[in-house]
């Protein structure tokens, strides 16, 4: 059976690998289309719209769904309870933001918020009713179900807004596509998973769910506030423009952190409840998840800041090189997300959510405390700089958590995690020299950049064998195997 559930987690990694990564490099399409023709003050607006969307769809997605997957013997009772209470909710807050628009828009001077958060708000109400199909996928670990209802909803997304945006929406081409883009999933998920809620619901069951999503929910709102206080504030002392790139250095940064930790999350956390009732299992789960999230992440952040000064003008065009500076800096914290999110994985999963709960109210509250301060200084430097420090306090307590539950003592992480480090320094510092000497165009020195980095961060970590090459290599080689013996 562990081997079967091994195989599983495997085969959901992989195939959350091609959804996340090719997904996101879709979605990547959009927004650098429109940065080339619309202004950072534009995107400064859609960013602080995205603000009460990204705090609506965590108090809908409530921690509830990942209760289900947690829960072992979770039946359709819990799931139509689920639902209900999430479509209920995402009804009242999209409300809310309708009649409080005007009010947002005269907050931060920007009459076009009004009518524009009214119309994306909407995706609020849809993502809700796709909900309970995403978290059946993966409990289920079907994966493939998941990549191509995503890939259809990201087609569909990037094709509205591109041709929207050629047609003169400028931000409105955002607006419709993300409502288009939360329908398009909505519907495909619906027909992937043929699923129907009871018109019923049960409060014991909904009592039992929530004694454990409860402080999930108020673990992820509280880190969504904090990440969305900084877009707030900034928007008042600064400027919009000053908001669009602030919001836009994250943007590399943010797709490639995000992308590793959907891609594990997904996988590792089913993974780890099914075996949560044997610590040396959860333990194991997670050495390899630490091993393999910063073979992963730490070469790509480290590269992204080596070739920032290149790749934004290739990109984004030149308006944009005043992001590079911030760009680099939010490499640091976004790298240590996916090691703090394989650190937070084992206590989520053995249903210990209130230590989750718990850490997030210290980091946020110290991070808002220190983002107050450095306001007044009206150095937007200094405000990345908070973000990178709060990187390394939440991960130095997600070590001390893990300690204590899972005796994966401090000298087990330094031998997972520091090798990839100092090869990711080493590619960094090769790739950045390129950069500095290179006499060719920006395009072709990139290109240069990226080849050389990939070879030899590949190269070294195949010489000193390292534990998530050594992995990762050995996965590949068993899938190309299996492949051939079933054509012949």
């Amino acid at each position: 059976m562990q081997q079967d559930l091994k195989s599983k987690a495997f085969n959901g990694v992989l195939w959350k690998g091609f959804e996340r990564i090719g997904l996101n490099l879709l979605n990547l399409v959009l927004p650098i289309y429109l940065a080339r023709i619309l202004l950072p003050k534009d995107f400064g607006v859609i960013s602080i719209m995205l603000v009460f969307i990204d705090i609506s769809n965590t108090l809908v997605n409530n921690g509830l769904c990942t209760a289900i997957i947690q829960k072992k013997d979770s039946d359709e009772i819990d799931k139509s309870t689920v639902f209900w209470i999430q479509v209920f909710i995402a009804v009242f807050l999209y409300l809310v933001l309708f009649f409080s628009s005007p009010l947002i828009a005269d907050i931060y001077n920007s009459p076009e918020i009004k009518s524009m958060l009214r119309v994306m708000s909407l995706s609020i109400i849809i993502g809700a009713f796709a909900a309970m199909q995403t978290t059946e996928l993966n409990r289920t670990f079907q994966f493939k179900k998941s990549f191509i209802a995503n890939l259809l909803a990201t087609i569909v997304y990037g094709g509205a807004g591109i041709a929207l945006g050629k047609l003169g929406f400028g931000a409105w081409s955002l607006v419709y596509a993300n409502v288009l883009n939360k329908l398009t999933l909505c519907l495909t998920l619906s027909i992937a998973i043929r699923w129907k809620p009871l018109f019923k619901m049960s409060y014991q069951k909904f009592k039992n769910l929530f004694s454990y999503s409860w402080k999930l929910t108020v673990g992820w709102l509280i880190g969504t506030l904090h990440q969305n206080i900084y877009t707030m504030v900034i928007g008042k002392v600064f400027d919009k423009t000053t908001l669009g790139y602030y919001s836009k250095s994250q943007v590399f940064p943010n797709l490639f952190s995000r992308t590793s930790t959907e891609v594990l999350t997904s996988a590792i956390f089913s993974t780890i409840s099914k075996v949560q009732d044997s610590m040396d299992e959860v333990k194991k789960v997670t050495r390899k998840l630490m091993a393999v999230s910063s073979f992963i992440i730490l070469p790509i952040m480290a590269g992204l800041s080596a070739t920032a000064d290149k790749m934004v003008p290739v990109i984004l065009t030149a308006k944009w090189l005043p992001i590079v500076p911030l760009l680099r800096i939010f490499c640091i914290p976004f790298a240590i997300n996916v090691i703090n999110n394989a650190n937070m994985q084992p206590y989520n999963a053995i249903g210990r959510s209130d230590i989750f709960m718990r850490f997030e109210i210290i980091k946020r509250s110290f991070s808002v405390v220190l983002l107050i301060i450095v306001s007044f200084f009206n150095n937007i430097i200094l405000v990345a700089c908070v973000v990178a420090f709060m990187g390394f306090v939440s991960l130095i307590m997600n070590l001390f958590a893990n300690k204590r539950i899972l005796k994966y003592k401090f000298s087990e992480q330094v031998v997972d995690v520091l090798p990839n480090l100092i090869i990711s320094v080493v590619m960094a510092l090769c790739v950045y020299s390129i950069g500095a000497f290179s006499l060719l165009s920006n395009f072709v020195t990139l290109i240069i950049q990226v080849l050389v980095g990939g070879l030899v961060y590949i190269l070294i970590s195949a010489m000193f064998k390292t534990v998530g090459f050594t992995f990762l290599f050995s996965f590949v080689k068993q899938k190309l195997k299996k492949s051939n013996f079933y054509k012949s």
